[in-house]
């Protein structure tokens, strides 16, 4: 295979790896799917995914300048950001390991489309960690031969699509486990299974919706 191949591989399964983590947004994207559905969690992931947006723009031309007004710098950034990739990978799964208790998700009060963007994408806005993720992922990926810039910015662009269906799928967890909450009876394996991924992602919540 070739190695664009395994580029865009590695690529993607980093930006998923991340994304599963869950942080302040995904928790509210999953009260979003209890109370509305998937359908009806899109609000808040469109806010998220808007904040995320304006972050990558941000990483971006702060990469951009530096390159550009320190030309010897351009060949040791990707070097600088795998070391802050790595930082967030081994922050994560510390979190993963080391977190402890269940975070309870409530379904979100009844909202209009509109609030919900914009309630997702004031809180996402105010997590400057996404900045650092855009800014380590940017830099690994985007090496330092002709045409760098360009890479930055569909890499960058790529990456916030790569959230939609990681939070999608959360949203989706949501909408089972609370219409499994209102059924009488034994619950199918479909809704257990649904249950428990969501309880191990309220209990991961448990640290990082503090910090994230």
């Amino acid at each position: 295979m070739s190695s664009s191949y395994w580029f865009i591989v590695a690529f993607v399964l980093i930006n998923i790896f991340l994304d599963l983590a869950p942080a302040c947004s995904v928790e509210r994207v999953v009260s979003e799917g209890m109370a509305k559905g998937v359908l009806g969690a899109q609000g808040a992931i469109v806010g998220t995914l808007a904040a995320d947006l304006i972050w990558c723009f941000l990483a971006v031309s702060a990469l951009f300048t530096v390159m550009v007004l320190i030309p010897s710098i351009t060949y040791w950034v990707k070097f600088i950001g795998l070391a802050g990739l790595l930082w967030l990978l081994v922050r994560q799964l510390r979190i993963a390991i080391l977190g402890r208790g269940v975070h309870p998700i409530a379904a979100a009060a009844p909202t209009s489309f509109r609030t919900a963007v914009r309630s997702s994408f004031v809180q996402q806005m105010s997590h400057p960690t996404s900045m650092v993720f855009f800014l380590a992922v940017l830099s690994v990926f985007a090496g330092s031969r002709f045409g760098w810039e360009y890479r930055m910015i569909d890499l960058g662009l790529f990456a916030v699509v790569l959230e939609w269906p990681v939070l999608a799928l959360y949203a989706h967890l949501g909408s089972e486990t609370a219409r499994a909450s209102r059924r009488a009876g034994p619950k199918s394996i479909g809704e257990a299974v649904a249950g428990l991924a969501l309880v191990t992602a309220t209990g991961l919540v448990a640290a990082p919706s503090k910090t994230l």
